[in-house]
């Protein structure tokens, strides 16, 4: 992991860096897979020519600056890119929209975001 967010959060937070460790440990065991662009698309050889990509971004999120690198990444691959960030929130906020009234605010971005691709 890179980015001056990873190491910032190590307690008090939904995800922690050692929370993030313990996720990393189950979803890729073996530290050599972590290398492979299918596990962090970061890593792919190339993002060019893919569709167009909406980043939602938590303030408080230690993958927060994966986020933007990623972005800038697909820009820089020349696809379109919308990045929309939400300072305040937490990683997994989404799932919260009862409780975070920010969160039904992403909600109609990502609805605004595929409308197009369904012909709306």
């Amino acid at each position: 992991m890179s980015g001056d967010y990873y190491g910032r959060f190590t307690q008090d937070l939904i995800l922690t860096d050692d929370t993030m460790r313990w996720f990393i440990d189950l979803y890729i065991p073996t530290v050599a897979q972590r290398k492979d662009w299918r596990a962090s698309p970061l890593l792919a050889p190339s993002l060019a020519e893919l569709p167009p990509a909406l980043v939602i971004l938590a303030g408080f999120d230690p993958l927060c600056a994966e986020g933007e690198l990623y972005a800038e990444k697909l820009k820089a691959a020349g696809n379109e890119v919308t990045v929309v960030r939400y300072p305040g929130q937490l990683h997994g906020f989404l799932s919260n929209c009862k409780m975070l009234p920010k969160a039904d605010n992403a909600i109609d971005d990502i609805a605004a975001a595929l409308k197009p691709a369904f012909g709306g």
